[in-house]
């Protein structure tokens, strides 16, 4: 029973990621834990915070979410598109197996790294319990919620990857469907309520699984149980319609060279055939550098607009700052697919090796792919840094006529707006070497944002708190945290800078080439060399026989 799920099992188990990834889950929330509880012991004395645990709760619970959240994006988006890509898939339904043998062996390998991630960080988040404020029932139902939400982004992600043949591709379906199974039914439900917080009925939300978290962390008025079952009984559909669909799409498409081309073809066709003919590199490099921003505009648009119409807390001006971080999110996942994708596939295919013995140096390659990633995303950055500093002018404005603009808001965009630039250039080129260094274009991303954004981000706000309750400091200056922490960021962009750019420009053959540093031997390198037939000895007879 399920052959092909035993066989990705058996091979993710040998797998050293597999051991690694608990430890270093585990690690992680051990140290934001710490972190949190050496802030409580130090703040105690001057200010009072109330209801520990449910914080600790909140900070670990809202991580362990966004971490399953995302798994699909990462994990399963390319699981089926890759095995297009290389012509395997077909040769799988050349035997008995049928479709959902092959959609449960992918689920079944991709969801295992995440599922020990997950099981390796519930028990620290179980400490919560013994700080008080947090009943038993609200730390299950949110276990329960993280764990179908893991569910059901890895079933959305199997979905997207059916129906896309290239990774990016791949991952910005994963990304869309996981979007609008949020946003949209929460955009209906408010449009029912006539845009007020207040007048909401969960209807269509129900189906979301951030519908059931929310429930399940205190909210006591929303369905928890219906949400969680109908989330639940979406992912399984989603992996029934995957498993019909996948023995009817692995077959390319035909591509049609009669005269039904559209003349808007005809004209790219003709502009990518200048391209080519001009600058070879540069044009393969950018085949996928069509960002289609219009859409994330329009998404956003919708979003920012139900904000503005809603009676929510904070004014709309806490709403455009959490759509303008959503699309600074977005856009630093795109940076890491886009700038990984080329290496990645130049790699794979042998085609850096093919180059690499032309007139083309190394240095043209990355030249080309720099160009291409400053021609991609230049547009949508401004766009980005201008629409958070026309935010901050308005929030400057208010605090004006309300009661003083502090020094602490004007350090803090300022060292916002420059730590955004630095970590898009950082993101490039990290992404790069990741793309070399990595057979998997998820796995490229994932290293990427995790070192040169994540750590980073969650280590900067564990400082700024630190300075913000004046540990280090006696004297109440409120501007120092968010300076100290941007010099810090900066430092850290420059220093993934200047060390991938070294790397690339002085082991791009050697990486290429699958060399190894002299003294070192890799051990699977052994034992996947063959071995003549002539040099096989048989083993010697024994020297006594029974």
């Amino acid at each position: 029973m399920l052959p092909v799920a035993e066989r990705e099992l058996r091979v993710a188990a040998r797998k050293r990621s597999t051991f690694w990834i608990r430890i270093v889950a585990a690690l992680l929330a051990l140290g934001v834990t710490g972190l949190l509880l050496l802030i409580f012991h130090e703040s105690q004395s001057r200010v009072s915070i109330p209801n520990k645990g449910r914080m600790l709760f909140s900070v670990l619970a809202w991580l362990a979410y966004i971490y399953a959240f995302a798994a699909g994006v990462f994990l399963t988006s390319d699981c089926l598109s890759e095995e297009k890509r290389d012509g395997t898939l077909g040769l799988l339904f050349l035997t008995d197996l049928r479709g959902y043998d092959v959609v449960l062996g992918k689920l079944a390998a991709t969801s295992l790294h995440a599922l020990y991630g997950l099981v390796a960080v519930f028990p620290v988040i179980a400490i919560s319990l013994l700080l008080g404020g947090l009943l038993a029932e609200q730390f299950w139902k949110s276990i329960l919620a993280i764990a179908n939400t893991l569910f059901f982004s890895l079933a959305l992600g199997i979905a997207a990857s059916c129906v896309s043949r290239e990774a990016l591709r791949a991952m910005n379906a994963a990304l869309l469907l996981l979007a609008l199974f949020v946003g949209v039914p929460y955009l209906i439900d408010f449009a029912i309520a006539g845009w007020k917080l207040r007048n909401f009925v969960a209807h269509a939300s129900l189906v979301t699984p951030l519908h059931s978290f929310l429930a399940g962390g205190g909210l006591k008025r929303w369905p928890y149980w219906s949400s969680l079952l109908l989330s639940h009984v979406i992912g399984w559909l989603c992996l029934a319609v995957t498993a019909w669909i996948v023995p009817r799409s692995w077959q390319e498409r035909r591509i049609d060279q009669g005269g039904n081309v559209s003349r808007r073809r005809r004209v790219c066709a003709q502009k990518e055939a200048g391209e080519r003919s001009a600058d070879p590199i540069l044009w393969l490099a950018g085949r996928a550098r069509r960002f289609r921003l219009w859409l994330l505009v329009v998404v956003l648009g919708a979003t920012l607009f139900a904000g503005l119409a809603a009676d929510f807390p904070g004014g709309w001006l806490t709403v455009i700052q959490m759509v303008l971080n959503l699309f600074g999110i977005l856009l630093y996942l795109w940076m890491a697919a886009h700038a990984s994708r080329f290496f990645v596939e130049g790699v794979k295919s042998g085609a850096f090796e093919l180059i690499v013995c032309t007139p083309i140096t190394s240095h043209d390659v990355l030249r080309a792919q720099r160009r291409s990633f400053l021609r991609t995303f230049t547009l949508p950055l401004l766009l980005l840094l201008t629409a958070e500093q026309l935010v901050a002018l308005i929030q400057w404005a208010n605090a004006l006529v309300v009661g003083g603009m502090s020094g602490y808001m004007i350090a803090n965009q300022i060292s916002a707006a420059v730590n955004s630039a630095t970590t898009a250039i950082a993101i490039g080129w990290f992404a790069m070497w990741s793309g070399l260094r990595s057979r998997k274009t998820h796995v490229a991303v994932i290293k990427t944002l995790v070192f040169v954004f994540v750590l980073p981000l969650i280590a900067a706000g564990v400082i700024e708190t630190i300075l913000s309750l004046r540990l280090l400091f006696g004297v109440n200056i409120q501007w120092v945290g968010p300076i100290v922490t941007g010099l810090l960021l900066v430092a850290k962009d420059a220093a993934f800078i200047l060390w991938s750019r070294h790397r690339l420009y002085t082991r791009f053959q050697e990486t290429i080439a699958g060399g190894e540093p002299a003294g070192r031997l890799r051990l699977d390198s052994l034992q996947e060399v063959p071995r003549p037939i002539a040099n096989l000895r048989a083993p010697p007879e024994p020297l006594l026989r029974g």
